[in-house]
């Protein structure tokens, strides 16, 4: 899976994007969350969700963790070509 954040033109807002991670029997094991803190702000932030499947509760959260990323982000997964 490769996918991008890119932050439009002229706008200061990223936005959300949601990326998620599914076992085999399409039960969700991780989520990360990539926004814009608020409209305007170059000082974005990611949230990470993990689903164990042995606990009762519906999902565990790193909480909200800010940074200054900005403009375009790239996310891969498995083997990362050239």
């Amino acid at each position: 899976m490769v996918g991008e954040l890119v932050q439009g033109q002229g706008a200061n807002r990223m936005g959300k994007t949601y990326v998620a991670l599914y076992d085999e029997d399409m039960r969700r094991v991780k989520m990360v969350l990539f926004g814009d803190s608020w409209s305007g702000s170059e000082k974005g932030y990611f949230n990470a969700y993990f689903y164990p499947q042995d606990s009762s509760s519906g999902y565990r959260s790193s909480g909200y963790m800010y940074t200054s990323f900005r403009k375009t982000a790239r996310l891969w997964w498995g083997p990362l070509q050239g």
